[in-house]
């Protein structure tokens, strides 16, 4: 159970006990929100915590590289460890699988949902990278694009996709589009893109060219797919995207801070002050901005930057939904109060 310097009212918690720290953030839909913790999806109401139904997975089948929703179902994968290739799974909202397929490949982190499909960065045996397209509806696998290039995240745009390469070697390109209709290729930043994110009308990435170099920020037009303007002065490769806003942090002077920068111009919108170091991990969950580095946590509020409190131990990335925000703290499921009136 969650106690102590926890900053937020909390209106229920619900412990998993399953020896599993849930990677993925959850879910939330309607009434309940759904977790992916290890063997095991369960889902809880939102009301008070009380859980509805939970599903095993395959057992030793590991944490899953992804956990999404589209078109009402649920969507996630695991390890079959005899054959250490992939599963991928749809739930229905009652917590009845509605289809597996096993495409030939092991999944790899990135996955990204569309209104009727799923697309799945993998690695098939022997052939090297691919994005494995699964619709959603029945499993049918729609085809498997074999890629001359790395993709570690994915971002589905119309008839194509945005690829994100993490290596780069023989000239790939850190970002690249692929053609859904006749596979054609196209690269759009030379540099290792680490972040990949996107809202209706923005797409952010970050990029480095070498591990000692300096990592640069570029906003482009989701429609042109066109840079709107760059930043080089980042500190790490974290960065999050929420409707009008990039957030991240700058290096200064030898000194971090938190900013949010306009989406349309750059322009800083507010800067913290100085941090005690980088952020390694960013979330925005309106109306806060959590980072966290080497085990602790801090709170800002998104509207200002202003500082909110600082807490530790091993917490998810924080969902906002109808005025709370549901979170994992170590393997609690806490639902909270967002009201920042009393902080």
């Amino acid at each position: 159970m969650v106690t102590g310097d926890f900053p937020f009212p909390i209106i229920w918690q619900l412990p998993l006990n399953l020896n599993f720290t849930p990677r993925h953030r959850c879910l939330v839909a309607g009434d309940s929100v759904s977790v992916r913790c290890g063997d095991w999806i369960i889902n809880v109401a939102t009301s008070d915590g009380v859980e509805r139904w939970r599903l095993a997975l395959e057992p030793a089948g590991g944490g899953g590289t992804f956990f999404l929703a589209a078109s009402g179902v649920l969507l996630t994968d695991f390890t079959l460890p005899a054959e250490r290739l992939s599963s991928v799974l749809a739930i229905r909202k009652d917590g009845r699988p509605l289809w597996r397929t096993d495409p030939p490949a092991i999944v790899m982190a990135g996955a990204a949902a569309a209104e009727t499909s799923v697309f799945i960065p993998a690695i098939e045996p022997g052939a090297g990278s691919v994005v494995c397209q699964i619709n959603v509806a029945d499993g049918h696998v729609i085809r498997l694009l074999r890629l001359p290039w790395g993709a570690h995240g994915l971002l589905p745009l119309g008839s194509s996709l945005v690829v994100r390469n993490q290596v780069i070697r023989e000239s790939a390109p850190g970002i690249y589009t692929v053609s859904l209709e006749d596979e054609q290729r196209r690269a759009l930043l030379e540099e290792s893109a680490w972040t990949l994110a996107r809202n209706v009308d923005t797409i952010a990435i970050v990029t480095r060219s070498s591990l000692d170099s300096p990592r640069r920020l570029h906003v482009l037009d989701a429609a042109s797919l066109s840079i709107r303007w760059e930043n080089r002065a980042l500190a790490n490769e974290t960065a999050a995207l929420d409707d009008d806003a990039v957030f991240t942090t700058i290096v200064d002077g030898g000194m971090h801070f938190l900013v949010a920068l306009e989406t349309g111009s750059g322009a800083v919108r507010w800067r913290t002050g100085p941090l005690d170091g980088p952020a390694m991990q960013l979330y925005v969950a309106d109306p806060v901005i959590l980072t966290r580095s080497l085990g602790v946590n801090r709170l800002y509020r998104r509207s200002d930057g202003a500082p909110l409190a600082t807490f530790t131990g091993i917490v998810g990335g924080p969902v906002a939904h109808e005025g709370r925000l549901y979170l994992f703290v170590e393997e609690t499921l806490v639902c909270a109060s967002a009201d920042l009136s009393s902080m």
